[in-house]
């Protein structure tokens, strides 16, 4: 091993000189340069004393070791490349991925000194390269780059491509040698691909009331991002809900987490939710009696406090109505008021009565009332009428999945509006025609609006009838139908003569199970004016008639009877 400083022989592996003591650098293929540069000459010199005929035989011999010298001393100097390239691979197997960079500090530390600029380069780089910390090593990397045709997706025995990209004005910049050489690399470090539990330590929680609950998802090792739910609200026990990955790409998760998932998707069951009671079986005896007398005292109570003179005082069974976030419990008695001689309506409602999944119930204490009617007096707060209790504070008559009752409100929770004439026999279109008479003869006979026509109609002609039926109506539930009978009148007022064909209109028809119909309103329909200020109800306009009360009615099903139809004709 020669000395690069002052080309002393030391012995191998030796790491300073031991004639100079300068650290010692291993010269490739043993030759150190400053000698060999020095040797030439000393050689050139030699010659030049030599005979001519010796000079002219050995001229050949010392052309071509000053040759090798000179390729020697370019070759110290010259950048390789390649052998700085270095290329790593990550990922598993079919997910792999490869990086390709130059060792640029391992270049530098070998040829710092020798990596110079030319020119104007070279001396803005003296100028400011000091001031900034910047080397003309700095700037060669900026120079030369590595491109890879393919570095994701790979899998053990792929090849990919590398070619070297150098600025086009190297040679121009630099007064230094490089070489390189476009090649392939074989991938073959890459392992096999796994397969992880996305779901293993995924916490699904059910919170809030039955049929309203929520879902939570919360993830300890993996992101919650990474998950979705087909449903996150109005859940109930028994539902079954599906968390999913938001992404099923198999290569996001194998860069993400380095494995594939095993699966995609899991359904959850709901469990654990409170439940609205929706049955009064579903009650225990003793939350029942419970409940029971929580009622009678609050009425006792009531009356108390008002000194109310109510006999006869007594229970007329439950409600339980399913609202929209929650339940109404009523318990519903009834007296004789005798300062008024009238029977009225005391509802007790108790809200939110619910069981937890282990049986324990509970309920809104703080807000059990006697639910009293609108009105401005107090002989009037108590409901006298039951329907309108009933329709007030559970809604439409009308069979509803949502309402349990037990007692004399039975009628009403499990009696549905007559949808269509052919569930009306013949005695009963009579009960209606009749109804609807009585209630013309009063409008005509008795009522203010028509005392003035007391002796100017005839007696009113039976024409036909009709019925409209509305689904689902906007109401807080059941559904809505009207049934109306038409009558002909002929009228002479003031000179004045004429003929209306008058729609007696019956709101919210049904039968009962014992056999009884009842019905909400009753009202004329259609408005004449026949003398100056004066008006009788009805339509002398036919037409007009058939425009209003069916072409123009929407939502409805309209089933009308041929004598009817004949008044346009």
């Amino acid at each position: 091993m020669f000395c690069g400083k002052c080309g002393t022989e030391n012995e191998e592996g030796a790491k300073f000189c031991k004639s100079c003591g300068n650290p010692l650098e291993k010269v490739e293929s043993g030759i150190n340069t400053e000698k060999a540069k020095q040797t030439a000459a000393n050689v050139i010199s030699k010659v030049k004393g030599l005979p001519k005929k010796v000079l002219i035989g050995g001229a050949a011999a010392i052309v071509a070791l000053i040759v090798i010298i000179c390729i020697v001393s370019n070759a110290n100097n010259t950048i390789n490349l390649n052998k700085y390239l270095k290329i790593e691979e990550e990922g598993s197997n079919g997910y792999g991925t490869i990086n390709a960079t130059v060792d640029w500090k391992a270049i530098e530390t070998k040829y710092g000194d020798k990596i110079k600029l030319k020119g104007s380069d070279k001396k803005e780089l003296s100028e400011l390269g000091g001031y900034f910390g910047i080397t003309a090593a700095d700037l060669l990397e900026e120079c030369i780059s590595i491109k890879v045709d393919k570095d994701e997706k790979l899998s053990n025995g792929d090849k990919v491509a590398y070619t070297w990209e150098i600025d086009e004005d190297f040679d121009k910049n630099f007064d230094c040698k490089i070489k390189y050489k476009n090649g392939t690399y074989k991938v073959s470090k890459l392992k096999k691909a796994g397969k992880i539990d996305m779901f293993a330590d995924l916490e699904v929680e059910f919170s809030g009331i039955s049929p309203n609950g929520e879902v939570e998802i919360e993830s300890g090792k993996f992101s919650s991002s990474d998950f979705k739910c087909d449903k996150t609200s109005g859940l109930k026990n028994g539902d079954v809900v599906k968390v999913s990955l938001i992404n099923t790409d198999d290569e996001y998760y194998m860069e993400k987490y380095g494995n594939a998932p095993k699966a995609t998707s899991k359904k959850y069951k709901v469990s654990g939710l409170e439940e609205y009671v929706s049955s009064y079986s579903q009650l225990d005896d003793k939350l029942a009696k419970k409940l029971e007398k929580i009622a009678n005292d609050k009425v006792n109570e009531y009356i108390t406090e008002r000194s109310m003179l109510i006999e006869n005082l007594e229970d007329c069974g439950h409600i339980i109505h399913i609202v929209d976030e929650g339940n109404e419990l009523y318990y519903v008695y009834k007296g004789d008021r005798t300062t008024e001689s009238k029977t009225v309506y005391l509802p007790v409602c108790i809200k939110n009565v619910k069981k937890d999944q282990k049986g324990k119930f509970s309920y809104d204490e703080e807000n059990i009332s006697i639910i009293e009617k609108h009105g401005l007096f107090s002989a009037y707060l108590l409901y006298d009428d039951d329907l309108k209790f009933y329709r007030d504070c559970i809604g439409e008559v009308g069979k509803n999945e949502n309402i349990e009752a037990a007692g004399y409100f039975e009628r009403y929770a499990y009696c549905d509006v007559t949808k269509t004439m052919a569930e009306m026999s013949d005695n009963d279109k009579e009960y209606f025609k009749e109804a609807a008479k009585n209630d013309l003869d009063d409008y005509f006979m008795n009522d203010a609006s028509g005392e003035h026509f007391r002796n100017a109609v005839s007696e009113p002609e039976y024409i036909g009838d009709y019925l409209r039926y509305k689904n689902k109506a906007d109401g807080k539930s059941g559904n809505k139908n009207w049934y109306g009978v038409v009558y002909k009148v002929s009228y002479n007022y003031e000179g004045v003569q004429g003929t209306t064909y008058i729609p007696i209109e019956f709101d919210l028809i049904r039968k009962y199970p014992d056999g009884e119909w009842d019905y909400d309103e009753v009202h004329e329909r259609g408005r004449i004016k026949v003398y100056l200020y004066h008006y009788i109800v009805g339509y002398n306009d036919t037409a007009l008639l058939y425009k209003e009360m069916f072409e123009d009615i929407i939502g409805c099903k309209v089933e009308i009877s041929d004598a009817v139809k004949e008044l346009v004709k």
